[in-house]
């Protein structure tokens, strides 16, 4: 019933729009006053909100064509004694981890399949879905299918961030390529980010994804937003190194770099190699994303708005290229 009422809102108000959609993690729903939902609606008007490059800080020019679409699941669904976050409260993870796995499955795969429907009818013109922690498993296990057969040209996006994945659920994906686009699945893995890197092991006794050498192809070097042409330095730092531009992707005006890491014997020899990869597991450096929770900031919105408009115009150039000719034709 719920997600009959929100196709038909998407019919009614997307109107060839961008949708952005949210799925929460653990100790988290979507009742009232909950933090992530109060968190996502400010992201949003951040996403909406169209700034000049150079000030981050200024008013609104005009808006930016996204509808928000919080996801709510039972991530929080039992409190074994009543206390807020309790030690006891820990062992409800393995539970929510298994139920994650079947709302992505089951619940939001479905619905994405409804908005391919709504794309392909020019309904809607894209989405972009994040997912944070065990949302983060929710969105994988929803999109696995579509990632291992990247044959549709489309500039939809899937963000995990901090995600409670095992390393071995991402292994299909390391190292296939994403046609010359840039990625459809982008994962931000906090480098402060203790609740992954030590909880997620002790209780699955197995490395996330995120977290994990093999997997890392990118770094995120971030600028306090207030520092007038930090992006720019950064990028100048690099080039100073006789860095090729292929090697790093900068957010301009959003103080955000994102550098790649190449080989380390990981079958990742050149920029362009990490850059091709359909998946990009990215080390976000400088408080770009601030521990565990340090999520839908002001700055990831104006990121996550940059790295979208980067997917469309090179998605657009892929679609308007010649196709190349093999010998003989």
């Amino acid at each position: 019933m719920q997600r009959h009422a929100l196709l038909e809102t998407v019919d009614r108000q997307a109107a060839a729009d961008t949708l952005l959609i949210f799925v929460h993690g653990w100790h988290n729903n979507a009742k009232p006053g909950n933090e992530n939902l109060k968190g996502f609606t400010s992201f949003l008007q951040e996403m909406n909100c169209k700034k000049p490059p150079e000030d981050p800080s200024a008013k609104c020019e005009s808006s930016n064509p996204y509808t928000g679409v919080y996801i709510g699941w039972r991530g929080d669904s039992q409190n074994l004694l009543g206390i807020e976050h309790g030690i006891a409260d820990f062992l409800t993870f393995w539970d929510r981890q298994s139920t994650s796995v079947k709302v992505g499955e089951k619940g939001l795969k479905s619905l994405l399949e409804d908005l391919d429907a709504r794309v392909a009818s020019k309904k809607i013109h894209r989405y972009a879905v994040i997912g944070h922690s065990l949302g983060g498993s929710v969105v994988l296990h929803a999109v696995k299918d579509r990632l291992k057969h990247d044959d549709a040209i489309d500039d939809n996006l899937y963000v995990l961030i901090n995600p409670a994945v095992a390393a071995t659920e991402y292994l299909p994906f390391r190292l296939l390529k994403n046609k010359g686009r840039i990625p459809k699945l982008v994962t931000l893995q906090a480098k402060n980010d203790y609740a992954v890197r030590y909880g997620f092991r002790v209780a699955t006794l197995t490395a996330p994804m995120g977290d994990t050498s093999t997997n890392k192809s990118h770094d995120l070097n971030a600028c306090d937003p207030r520092a007038t042409g930090c992006a720019d330095t950064l990028a100048k730092r690099w080039k100073e190194a006789n860095v090729k531009d292929s090697c790093f992707t900068m957010l301009q005006g959003h103080n955000w770099v994102i550098t790649t890491r190449n080989d380390n014997g990981k079958g990742r020899e050149t920029c362009e190699e990490s850059n091709h990869l359909l998946g990009w597991v990215v080390w976000a450096k400088d408080g770009s994303v601030e521990a565990h929770n340090g999520i839908l900031t002001s700055a990831q919105a104006r990121a996550l708005h940059g790295l979208l408009e980067i997917n469309r115009k090179r998605d657009e150039a892929y679609v308007a290229a010649p196709p190349v000719k093999r010998n003989g034709e």
